[in-house]
């Protein structure tokens, strides 16, 4: 009710001329003032007259019910201050109204100013009772909120000191820690985190309190990336979010943050960059040139660097298929243009065929063409095919040179499997294959991701050896780490390994970050070392140096001869079978005898020289690619051919890579299109590609996009710069650039977007830049929603005039509120702080009172009770509530509210002199009354006596 409205009373007396001049004197001081007689008829006055704001309630009512039975009928149903009116001053009823409401105990005849101070009094009292309802509710949902904030994400929200000690964090921390939030708010941050964290967590934050106060900064958020420790000692990714909180004078007194589990967003990361990086690996000395060409028009669209390729400009370049036929080494040409037909005609999946083009120069280069009809008529024939120009000339040429490797590779690994190591020199991890384990019998979940579990099965006596090579190389003294040595198996035996690793990748100071390898199992091997000596003895010399199989034949007598190494290539002991033009079409493949047959011929022909890459069937019965080379090396005086000389190398571990590559590419593009974050790549900042979930996220097409500029995404031009600036700030010192910023959707609707980019080539950034984009939209408004009910529990609790504390089970401080911090510097003269026992500042008088109180609270009770404190010659008096703080069914602690009623006792004190002086007056005025009526009945009877006399004359 506004204070502009007159208040009104129901004024509960028996005694009809007292109420009117209870009545009278309240009107006149501007209460409306409702009437009632009895008890009953009271309580029914108070049902239909919702418009009463107090009741003054006399004790004794006659016959009916009595005031106090009246009063507790009432309060069962309607919130109303209750003031009793009572001649009773004796101490039992006194107590039997204060157990029914509090709100005042006026002895009649006590005065006018007596009265109407009792009822302001009670009227302040029945506001403020309101208002504190009213705090507590909008305390509880203030609370419930954020509780269902906490329960509902994972994760960390967390608060600290300014000695980075937790003074809160939520439960999600058992679900990413282990511990629960008791445990996790007695560790420090070097209980929790890596060493190497720890010191740069403080370091950081260190920074930044130097910074902020230096420049009296608020808001600034820092982010963190550290690792930290859960309670089963697993070492897990983090990124930290924090920013200081401040007291009025903007002096950081805290700080508040979030963290996050980035276990899963790294592995994504790691995965992105393993496949660029074997992208890269898998085309690293190699130029491929794009081709499109159009069979409607007749038009072939081709890049810079297919012009380039061959020594040539592009406006060198004729935009017609004759260009690139007229080009082509006349050897394979039929064999080339046979491979187009065949796929223009629809009999292939795709156009592939390496073959000799000539150059601007006049020299002719190997290349792989690779290209496909992607649209075509109704009638099937073709429309429109691309494709591309890989250059593998340098490959062709030293192509003798990684046969001889591979074929001496493949004689060390006949029979033997390879294992995988991946050393991660920061985090201390080594991941390693299965093969790896099953190499020596074990399970890959038997073997823990760290290099102590390798060491701990090194043979003793080669430990030393092992330990030295790999120190040298770490210090950078050798170019790889390559050592044989014993490995325990399962069954407690030894196996040779042959340990062949390389650091691949270091800091800016030489140390080591990361290095991978293979183990390769040579036990069998090491234990035949003198007969395999002994044979490649044999090999070197009936070979002369070279591994190739060398051959002959002789075209009148159709005979063939082959050296020793032709049949060891194909797995038979030399001269095992027969060799001849019969048996040769039994050793080769089906699909090959055509191709094999015609280039025969043609070599008779034409007397040239030929290339070709077939396969041959093995002694296992498997099929190996070969290439095999030829000339005509003697002629008759017609020029007909007689002899043709040649060699065949074992190609097929490289076709195998070639194989691995194609399917790597594929699963490239896979995962490009797969992934759960949105990945593109830009020239420039012109968008090259995109993955389906940029599409997804912006709302546009992959066509709406490819081709665009970024500003796109934007909806400013200066976010546009500022986004580009910064992260190719951070990518020139780094070589890696996160921001977050707003992107507009096609829609109009704006989202937040975190954006990280790397160069495909970090010695060259105009080779392109591939970014990874996450929608953090909602990650974003949880943050807002912490800000604004963390903003709305501090202005709620701190900017009440009551004091507010909790305590933890062991009587620390857990909270308090800005009014009781004050009040306890001004009485102890001791700056509180959370963490703080709460009985360190008492004296042991106070410690006797108040320990049993607290303990009695976190055994579950609610207490209320009254207490005094005297400071600085002033006693004061307070009201207390205790409640027990229940988290998950336990008790926690206990939280407390204190309300100063000093006004209050003071009243009531006034209140009993008042009371006291009056029944001394009663007294008095009583005694007079008493004679005043005993004289004016002796009146009566004189006059009475005088009338009868007057009577009878």
């Amino acid at each position: 009710m506004k204070s502009s409205e007159k208040k009104t009373i129901l004024l509960v007396e028996d005694q009809a001329i007292i109420a009117m001049s209870e009545a009278s004197m309240l009107k006149k001081n501007g209460y409306e003032v409702i009437i009632s007689n009895t008890g009953e008829q009271a309580i029914i006055t108070v049902e239909e007259n919702p418009t009463i704001n107090l009741i003054l309630m006399d004790i004794d009512l006659g016959k009916g019910i009595d005031g106090t039975e009246a009063a507790q009928r009432i309060l069962k149903f309607c919130e109303v201050p209750v003031v009793f009116l009572s001649n009773h001053t004796e101490k039992e009823i006194v107590e039997k109204t204060e157990k029914i409401t509090s709100y005042g105990y006026v002895v009649k005849n006590s005065g006018e100013t007596v009265l109407i101070a009792s009822i302001k009094m009670a009227f302040k009292l029945f506001e403020a009772r309101n208002l504190l309802l009213k705090n507590e509710q909008q305390l509880l949902e203030s609370e419930k909120k954020f509780n269902t904030l906490e329960k509902q994400i994972d994760d960390v929200i967390w608060t600290m000191d300014m000695n980075f000690r937790f003074t809160y964090i939520s439960p999600s921390v058992e679900k990413m820690h282990g511990f629960n939030v008791d445990e996790m708010m007695m560790l420090n941050p070097q209980d929790y985190l890596t060493p190497e964290s720890a010191q740069q967590a403080i370091e950081i934050l260190g920074e930044q309190i130097s910074d902020f106060i230096s420049k009296r900064t608020e808001g600034n958020i820092v982010t963190i990336n550290i690792d930290q420790i859960k309670k089963d000692g697993t070492i897990f990714p983090t990124e930290i979010k924090a920013r200081f909180l401040v007291d009025d004078e903007k002096n950081p007194i805290g700080i508040i943050g979030v963290t996050r589990d980035i276990t899963e967003r790294l592995k994504t990361e790691e995965a992105l960059f393993e496949s660029k990086r074997t992208l890269d690996l898998a085309l690293e000395g190699a130029q491929v040139g794009f081709w499109d060409s159009n069979y409607v028009t007749g038009k072939v669209y081709r890049s810079e660097i297919w012009a380039s390729m061959l020594g040539y400009t592009l406006d060198e370049v004729e935009n017609t298929s004759e260009f690139w036929r007229n080009h082509i080494h006349p050897d394979d040409f039929s064999h080339v243009i046979e491979e187009v037909v065949k796929h223009e005609e629809g009999k292939s999946d795709n156009f592939s065929v390496e073959h000799r083009i000539r150059t601007k120069s006049g020299e002719y280069k190997w290349i792989l063409d690779w290209g496909k009809v992607f649209e075509r008529s109704d009638e099937g024939r073709p429309i429109r095919a691309m494709g591309v120009h890989i250059d593998i000339d340098k490959r062709v040429r030293i192509e003798k040179d990684l046969i001889e490797t591979n074929k001496t590779l493949n004689l060390a690994l006949e029979g033997a499997q390879i294992g995988l190591w991946d050393q991660d020199f920061v985090s201390g991890k080594v991941k390693r294959t299965e093969y790896w384990a099953k190499m020596l019998g074990y399970d890959l979940e038997d073997i823990s991701e760290t290099l102590d579990t390798w060491k701990s099965l090194l043979h003793p006596d080669d430990y030393d050896g092992v330990m030295n090579a790999a120190k040298e190389h770490e210090q950078g003294l050798t170019e790889n780490f390559k050592v044989q040595h014993r490995l325990k198996c399962k069954d407690d035996s030894y196996r040779w390994i042959l340990n062949w690793g390389r650091i691949s990748e270091r800091d800016e100071n030489g140390k080591p970050i990361r290095a991978v390898g293979i183990h390769l199992d040579i036990d069998d091997r090491v234990k035949t070392e003198e007969a395999l000596v002994e044979s490649e003895r044999r090999l070197r010399n009936s070979l002369e140096a070279t591994s190739d199989g060398i051959w002959e034949v002789f075209t009148p007598t159709k005979e063939i001869y082959c050296s020793p190494t032709y049949y060891t290539m194909l797995g038979y002991k030399p001269y095992e079978i027969p060799l001849d033009f019969n048996n040769w079409d039994k050793i080769s493949h089906p699909d090959d005898l055509e191709k094999i047959g015609k280039t025969f011929e043609e070599t008779l022909i034409n007397g040239l020289s030929f290339s070709i890459e077939h396969r041959l069937k093995t002694k296992s019965g498997d099929y190996n690619w070969v290439l095999s080379r030829g000339k005509v090396v003697e002629k008759d005086k017609n020029g007909i051919a007689l002899k043709i000389s040649g060699s065949s190398s074992d190609i097929n571990e490289r076709k195998k890579i070639e194989e691995e590559l194609r399917l790597n590419e594929n699963k490239l593009k896979s995962i490009f299109q797969a992934s759960p974050v949105g990945i593109g790549v830009t020239s420039n900042r012109i968008l090259l590609e995109v993955n389906d979930l940029i599409c997804k996220m912006t709302g546009y097409c992959c066509e709406e996009l490819i081709g665009k500029s970024a500003r796109i995404f934007y909806s400013t031009d200066e976010e546009y710069e500022f986004v580009g600036k910064e992260k190719y700030n951070q990518i020139e010192k780094s070589g890696i650039g996160t921001v977050e910023t707003k992107w507009k959707r096609k829609d109009e609707k704006i989202i937040d977007v975190l954006l990280s980019s790397t160069p495909l080539n970090l010695k060259d950034i105009s080779g392109g830049v591939t970014f990874i984009a996450l929608d953090i939209t909602e990650r974003k408004h949880i943050e807002g929603l912490i800000k604004e009910s963390e903003a709305n529990l501090n202005s709620l609790v701190n900017n009440r005039n009551e004091s507010i504390w909790s305590i933890d089970t062991n009587y620390n401080f857990i909270f308090a509120n800005d009014y009781f911090k004050l009040d306890f510097l001004r009485i102890f003269n001791v700056e509180l702080k959370k963490g703080m026992n709460v009985f360190g500042s008492l004296t042991s008088e106070q410690k006797d009172f108040w320990k049993p109180i607290y303990e009695k609270a976190l055994t579950g009770t609610n207490l209320i009770f009254e207490f005094s404190n005297q400071f600085n010659n002033e006693t004061k008096f307070y009201e207390v509530s205790l409640s027990p703080i229940i988290s998950d069914g336990k008790i926690i602690g206990t939280s407390a509210l204190s309300v100063d009623i000093t006004k209050k006792k003071k009243s009531e004190e006034e209140i009993l002199q008042r009371k006291e002086e009056l029944e001394r007056f009663e007294k008095i005025v009583v005694g007079r009354e008493l004679k005043m009526i005993e004289l004016k009945e002796k009146t009566i009877e004189l006059e009475n006596k005088l009338f009868e006399l007057k009577k009878n004359g």
